[in-house]
């Protein structure tokens, strides 16, 4: 079917359930639901869970197949990729309600929903809220519960409810032995960058998608960048406070004793440094991740 040809179909299924509804159908405002989501391919197969369900009557796990089917495609082009998918979370979520119990789309919205723009991450409260989903129909699924951790941990900076779901993980059977103590740190810290650390290489092992693996690998260099930059700038202070000015270079720290050695950039070349500022820096990633004690 040609991209009109969907436009037309959704437009009359719209019309028709909207008659059917004794809504009526206001043809304008339809066009404007559909600008408002960025009208992609996809907009036009995303009309209404509700409507979904009634033209799948009897069909639902079928229908499910097709939306999940639709979001992975959805996913795999390279034009959305730019914006970060704005209709993902729309696709897996009309998925999800057809079918509850399809945990592949519970793992892929988790995996795949969260995008970096380049300025920060989006969408952590929609794979937020389809995790939680997931984790009422499945409660005793351990890989759901350190998405959803993960989630709220790593982008949303909710430390407390991070910790919640790692320690009801951590009574499932086949839990990781780390759970437990991941939930204590987290409840004992305002951020983890080393929990954060554990949690995604986790996840990297867990993950079938190629894309969605390389988003985490992404991540989890971040999150090296993070830590390395902590160690070397509280290695500065201590520099400066023992000496009574900064470095002149990093290179001073190891010689002092301050640092084994200077680490690498985990996304190329070496760490910066200026001298003026006192301050170590990376080329790759503009800044350290923020901690937010909810």
């Amino acid at each position: 079917m040609t991209r009109i040809g969907k436009v037309v179909a959704a437009v009359t299924v719209w019309a028709a359930v909207s008659y059917s509804r004794a809504r009526g159908f206001d043809f304008k405002e339809y066009l404007r639901h559909l600008r408002r989501q960025g009208a992609k391919d996809a907009s036009v197969l995303i009309v209404d869970v509700g409507i979904t369900k009634f033209l799948a009557s009897g069909y639902t796990a079928l229908a499910a197949d097709f939306s999940y089917l639709k979001a992975v495609q959805y996913f795999g082009n390279r034009e959305t990729s730019t914006s970060c998918y704005p209709q993902l979370a729309d696709l897996l979520q009309v998925t999800v309600s057809l079918d509850p119990h399809f945990r592949s789309a519970y793992r892929f919205a988790a995996d795949a929903i969260p995008c970096n723009d380049g300025k920060e991450w989006r969408y952590g409260d929609r794979a937020r809220d389809l995790l939680v989903q997931a984790t009422e129909v499945f409660p005793d699924n351990w890989q759901l519960r350190l998405r959803l951790g993960y989630i709220y941990e790593s982008l949303l900076h909710e430390y407390r409810k991070a910790a919640i779901q790692f320690a009801e993980g951590a009574k499932r059977p086949g839990a990781p032995p780390y759970f437990g103590p991941l939930a204590a740190r987290l409840l004992a810290a305002k951020g983890d960058t080393a929990g954060a650390i554990v949690v995604t290489k986790a996840l990297l092992r867990d993950v079938d998608d190629d894309k969605a693996k390389r988003k985490l690998q992404l991540r989890l260099n971040q999150l090296y960048i993070d830590r390395d930059l902590h160690v070397i700038n509280a290695a500065i202070a201590v520099f400066n406070e023992r000496s009574g000015s900064p470095p002149t270079s990093l290179e001073e720290l190891v010689t002092a004793g301050l640092l084994p050695a200077i680490p690498a950039d985990p996304l190329g070349g070496q760490y910066q440094y200026d001298a003026a500022l006192a301050k170590a820096s990376s080329r790759n990633f503009s800044g350290t991740f923020s901690v937010y004690l909810e």
